[in-house]
């Protein structure tokens, strides 16, 4: 129910997320990113806010964003700032996550 009542208010526009906005069309996730995020070459996820373990949660207050899990080290390499800089272009998306990423 939360996927949906937020899918609902982002095509209302009484909310937004730029992650989404990549990820996601206007009713499932885009095959473009699914396709790209298997050339990534390392796991990668995207989770909700009610889906975070304890360590993700910590970064709560900086989503959307991108975090990196190296062994015990967390950073985030896409800001939220930078994540709506994308204009919700999943070939820029990746190209700025493979940039932080090398």
């Amino acid at each position: 129910m939360g996927k949906i009542a937020f899918q609902f208010a982002n095509l209302t526009g009484r909310t937004e997320c730029a992650l989404s906005d990549i990820t996601h069309g206007t009713f499932k996730k885009k095959s473009v990113f699914s396709s790209a995020q298997q050339t990534l070459g390392v796991p990668f996820e995207t989770l909700h806010l009610d889906g975070l373990d304890a360590t993700l949660y910590s970064f709560k207050e900086s989503s959307p964003c991108v975090v990196v899990i190296r062994g015990s080290e967390c950073k985030i390499p896409l800001s939220r700032e930078e994540l709506a800089l994308g204009d919700s272009d999943v070939d820029r998306f990746f190209d700025s996550l493979n940039a932080k990423l090398a």
